[in-house]
């Protein structure tokens, strides 16, 4: 794929304060009836922001507007008055505070009640710095110059802290004049390890490419400050909200770019940003761009994936030793394409956030996407047809299941009861269904036509077919994690968290490495020695993956969903 044009900051996004507090905000908006509020903005980030107003989150701008429900405080933190004159009104409290932040809460109120005075460094009129003035009782000062600090008053006995997503620059500076102007001033290095850490990445990111891109709020501190380190390293720096800001003509100028986001920057957001930045860069011999076109257009139209389903039907074929006939791979092939475009348009608003650059490939090409998959679900029963009722009628239902997924089926008063109008509002349902269905019209659907396999074979592949098909799908559920929570999905690594998420993946590759060994040790004459080699391939995608170390973008696709095509073509290299 050529050269890395593009080089994103690894510890770009929502940092732990941010997702805790966004987490819990959309967690309560989800299971509350009453109302959610937030007490000022809970991110610096109009895009996010916009997300929870869709979510029924309201912003108020100052604690008398608070009338019932739930607020919510954000985690800047608040001066403590503040939290206490909402406890007072008889409103249920939230307190979102990061941690970091609470912790130099805490140090300034214990100072502060010593009666020490209590030295700020950071931004005045900050949302965390008006809330740690409110803990310093009247004794704050804050500072963010030498110029300021020698303008202080004498004072004998001082508390220093600093604003958690203060310069890490900055605070050196300060400190050993600080020592020098208050001798006796106890200083506690309150910046945030991960603002530490993201400063210091874009620094060296700027060392490396020939402009940076930040993105993230023009009204976020922490965001402002990285695009500010940028720039004191001399490169070219672009700040921008979104990708509709980057300025195409001076960025397409350079050859490689590093992109890095803010604390308050939501992952779809920055993901867009860093498509449209590679796209710019894209550099090479015409055949090599062309091949890039291709490959883009085969993945995000679902060819791609619908070729990889096709592969495992094929392979279920030659493991059942039934003769491999174009309608048996045709149907599966036709069938995960519709799926697949059929419920990115009915669910516009995860696909915009998860997967933007697909999404505006859909959506400018409309009119020739959404024809083409009502077609191709017509086309996979026109082409079970004639393998009989059986066969016709396990294709029917499949592709009806598919296509109800997002489509209210229950009247309002039977929904009431079960808890859901759709399939879609089953809690984490997609995954099984989606592996359900696949290993149904690659595995099932050719076995009924053909009517001649054994049981114990068939569930063995079956299953292999359905296991592979749902680690894919939760693999792809972990890397949408932000997006389908901002959305309202209700997946299974939303439901079990990262630990048991974890656990299911390890539980889902132990079984299919099982299944594997079931299969090699199966009385037959000729073992499937080619599933050894998927195992290990499927095992060390998850390795990776959990590490962090798969490609993003295009290539995380690629990669990921190679299983399918690797199984069918080692299934043509072992049986021929």
């Amino acid at each position: 794929m050529g050269m890395k044009r593009v080089k994103v900051a690894r510890t770009a996004g929502f940092c732990m304060g941010v997702r805790r507090a966004m987490k819990a905000v959309l967690e309560a908006a989800r299971t509350s009836e009453g109302e959610i509020s937030v007490l000022g903005p809970l991110v610096h980030n109009h895009q996010a922001m916009e997300m929870l107003a869709a979510r029924r989150v309201k912003v108020l701008s100052r604690p008398g507007e608070a009338r019932d429900g739930l607020v919510c405080l954000r985690a800047h933190g608040v001066p403590p008055e503040i939290k206490e004159a909402l406890e007072r009104r008889g409103v249920d409290v939230m307190d979102l505070t990061c941690p970091h932040v609470r912790k130099a809460q805490r140090i300034v109120e214990r100072h502060s009640a010593r009666g020490e005075e209590i030295l700020i460094l950071g931004d005045p009129g900050h949302a965390e710095v008006v809330g740690l003035l409110g803990y310093a009782r009247g004794k704050g000062h804050v500072v963010s110059s030498a110029e300021e600090l020698e303008a202080l008053p004498p004072m004998d006995r001082v508390c220093v802290v600093a604003q958690t997503t203060q310069s890490r620059r900055r605070f050196t500076e300060l400190e050993p004049l600080i020592r020098q102007r208050f001798p006796k001033a106890e200083i506690y290095d309150t910046v945030c390890s991960a603002t530490d850490e993201r400063q210091a990445e874009v620094r060296a990111l700027a060392r490396e490419v020939e402009a940076v891109v930040v993105v993230g709020g023009k009204h976020s501190a922490n965001t402002v400050r990285l695009a500010e380190i940028a720039r004191e390293e001399g490169v070219p720096t672009f700040h921008v909200e979104t990708a509709a800001e980057l300025d195409r003509k001076a960025l397409s100028r350079f050859r490689t770019l590093g992109v890095t986001a803010g604390a308050s920057t939501p992952n779809w957001v920055f993901r867009a940003v860093v498509d449209e930045a590679e796209r710019l860069t894209e550099r090479g011999s015409l055949p090599l761009r062309a091949f890039r076109s291709l490959l883009a257009l085969g993945v995000h139209s679902y060819l791609y994936i619908g070729a990889g389903s096709a592969a495992l039907a094929y392979a279920a074929l030659l493991l059942l030793r039934i003769p491999v006939q174009w309608n048996y791979l045709l149907i599966p092939f036709f069938y995960v394409v519709s799926m697949h475009l059929l419920n990115r348009f009915t669910d516009r608003q995860a696909a915009r956030i998860n997967d933007p650059r697909r999404m505006r490939l859909l959506e400018r090409f409309q009119a020739l996407f959404l024809p083409a998959a009502f077609l191709s679900g017509l086309a996979s029963l026109a082409l079970a047809a004639p393998l009989g009722t059986a066969p016709f009628l396990l294709a029917l239902v499949s592709l009806g299941a598919g296509m109800s997924y997002n489509f209210n089926l229950l009247p309002g008063w039977l929904a009431r009861r079960v808890g859901f109008k759709k399939f879609k509002e089953i809690p984490a349902s997609k995954d099984f269904f989606l592996a359900l269905a696949w290993a149904t019209v690659s595995v099932l659907l050719p076995v009924v036509a053909w009517g001649a396999a054994p049981w114990a074979p068939v569930t063995r592949v079956f299953l292999l077919a359905f296991l592979l098909v749902f680690i894919r799908s939760i693999v792809y559920d972990v890397k949408d994690l932000e997006g389908d929570r901002i959305v309202g999905k209700e997946t299974l690594p939303l439901l079990l968290g990262k630990k048991g998420t974890d656990r299911l993946l390890l539980l889902s590759a132990g079984l299919l490495v099982l299944l594997v060994l079931a299969s090699l040790l199966a009385p037959s004459p000729e073992k499937p020695w080619f599933l050894l080699p998927l195992a290990g391939y499927v095992l060390a995608v998850l390795f990776f993956f959990r590490r962090r170390r798969l490609p993003r973008g295009l290539l995380f696709e690629v990669v990921l969903d190679a299983q399918f095509l690797l199984l069918g073509l080692l299934a043509f290299l072992f049986t021929r």
